[in-house]
């Protein structure tokens, strides 16, 4: 499975680098984040990884079976609503919005027809 790690940072680092690294049949081809000073760390863990800040053009890749989003929690919605759009399969770390967000949710609706929590 081709997966791309969005965020970089020391939950990323710590705990997802090791698990992923561990799965024989899961290949990290992309990792977005927009401090460029984590890039050396992510390719070292991912040497064959495409680096990149924004991930909204990566999610338009045919390459892409499945995102692993690991940003600040204001952030996890929108990407979330980004690859439901894309129908690409998303694990978000918690919480998968913030509060204040619950009602955008709701609003658009459309956007997550397709996707099981």
């Amino acid at each position: 499975m081709r997966v791309a790690l969005i965020g970089f940072g020391t939950l990323a680092q710590r705990y997802y680098v090791p698990a992923l690294r561990l799965q024989k049949d899961v290949h990290v081809v992309d990792v977005v984040d927009p401090l460029k000073e984590t890039w050396p760390l992510a390719k070292s863990a991912f040497p064959s990884a495409k680096l990149t800040v924004d991930c909204h053009d990566l999610l338009k890749k045919d390459s892409i079976e499945a995102v692993l989003v690991a940003t600040p929690p204001s952030d996890h919605l929108e990407i979330a609503r980004s690859c439901a759009r894309q129908s690409i399969p998303v694990f978000v770390e918690k919480p998968l919005m913030l509060s204040d967000q619950v009602d955008d949710l709701h609003d658009n609706e459309t956007d997550w027809k397709n996707v099981t929590v």
